[in-house]
């Protein structure tokens, strides 16, 4: 078992190798740590013993590790250290980020938590210092400080299970078999699962017309309710869930999967701002049917998961240098052979496709932006201004010039 001396140390070595701050309080709350001690809290945190509290209210971590998120955006681990004939004490790992937070959601958390504007710059800087982890780094830190503590191996899940715990979820037993009697008495069942499947199978099909004369037959009584508070908030709630599955479909069907994932964030965040119930049925029609239009615009004859994975990687990446070997790596393929099949399956060689790619992109910079054609050629890594003029004439038949002045004549 544990030392004092010992769980110090522990915590010292946790913070040199993870760069994260570790703390530990002892059973009694007589003794505590925390590091780095020039690490600055949450605002909203006065102390380090307040982190304690907050966990030691919100959960029941036990001997197991918990991942464990706070309303603010971070993440945490946080791990009983079991006492023989003591209370336990607590080791906290964390707080994480999994990436830095944009200037949007700096200003949704201002907005959600009414932060004055004289605080602000004070939660600026603490995201700033807050060290960035995936939560699959941050699980494996948390299996390595239980085997640390306790000498004993647990799976991944073991750690997703614990923060999760069963007593947590909603005591359903009884509301399930009331809303089920209720259901049958005024005859309202759920949709026919073979209904949802048939619409969003034409979405990733990429079938418009045929989408239009299906979406009429789901009812609206037919789709539960997922908010018993307000009619509008439960339907919102519905469209969501319609265009998450959407997404799902259009990757399905083709769409490059940051584009269906970004499309699906501008969707939601346009039905959230709507206040009636039927502008938010006109919006998801509309999200149902973008999602489709893309996947029949962005169908191409079948190809290869590889081939598949070297596209969305090539539209992730065109503001960097793409070599062949990099999709190689991506792919676990030689890169002759890759060189080969791409263009077998795609019909053009890999750095015709990237050069026909950067076009498509140059394009939409030409269009949307103000971007000096300096600047979209340096974006684009075009290192020579003259030779990307050369490229886009060939692609386009225009210069860039020509392409932005004609596009700025169309009303």
């Amino acid at each position: 078992m544990y030392t004092t001396k010992g769980i110090r140390y522990l915590s010292s070595m946790l913070y040199e190798t993870f760069r994260i701050p570790v703390g530990y309080r002892n059973s009694t709350a007589t003794e505590s740590m925390f590091l780095p001690s020039s690490f600055q809290l949450h605002p909203r945190f006065r102390d380090i013993s307040a982190v304690f509290d907050y966990f030691i209210h919100d959960t029941d971590p036990g001997s197991k590790p918990v991942l464990c998120s706070t309303n603010f955006l971070e993440y945490y681990v946080v791990m009983q250290v079991q006492d023989p004939g003591k209370n336990p004490g607590m080791i906290v790992l964390g707080p994480t980020i999994p990436s830095l937070l944009s200037e949007e959601t700096m200003q949704n958390l201002f907005h959600d938590f009414q932060v004055p504007r004289r605080e602000q710059e004070q939660w600026a800087a603490y995201y700033r210092q807050v060290p960035q982890m995936s939560n699959k780094q941050f699980i494996h830190a948390a299996l390595l400080l239980h085997f640390l503590v306790y000498g004993k191996t647990l799976e991944f899940h073991d750690v997703i299970i614990a923060a999760h715990p069963k007593d947590s979820t909603i005591q359903s037993g009884d509301d399930l078999r009331k809303t089920i009697a209720e259901r049958r008495e005024l005859r309202h069942f759920h949709q026919d699962p073979t209904h949802e499947a048939m619409l969003f199978q034409l979405i990733k099909q990429g079938k418009k017309e045929e989408l239009l004369r299906l979406f009429p037959l789901l009812s609206d009584e037919k789709m539960g309710t997922l908010s018993k508070r307000s009619h509008l908030r439960s339907y919102k709630n519905l469209a969501i869930t319609a265009i998450t599955l959407a997404t799902r479909a259009a990757i399905e069907g083709g769409l490059f999967w940051e584009a269906a994932y970004s499309l699906s964030d501008l969707h939601i965040q346009q039905i959230e701002e709507l206040k009636e119930k039927n502008d938010v049925e006109k919006a998801l029609v509309l999200a149902l049917v973008d999602f489709t239009e893309r996947v029949h615009a962005r169908q191409l004859p079948n190809v290869s998961a590889a081939i598949s994975r070297c596209q969305n990687y090539i539209f992730n990446h065109l503001y960097e240098e793409i070599s062949l070997t990099t999709l190689a790596e991506i792919t676990n393929l030689h890169a002759n052979y890759l060189s080969q099949r791409f263009k077998k399956e795609v019909g053009i060689s890999v750095s015709e496709y990237i050069q026909r790619q950067r076009i498509e992109e140059a394009k939409e910079l030409l269009t949307l932006s103000d971007f000096p054609l300096s600047e979209i050629c340096s974006r684009l890594t075009f290192h020579d201004q003259s030779y990307f003029t050369k490229v886009f004439k060939k692609y386009t038949g225009m210069t860039p010039k020509q392409y932005r002045k004609q596009r700025q004549l169309i009303p």
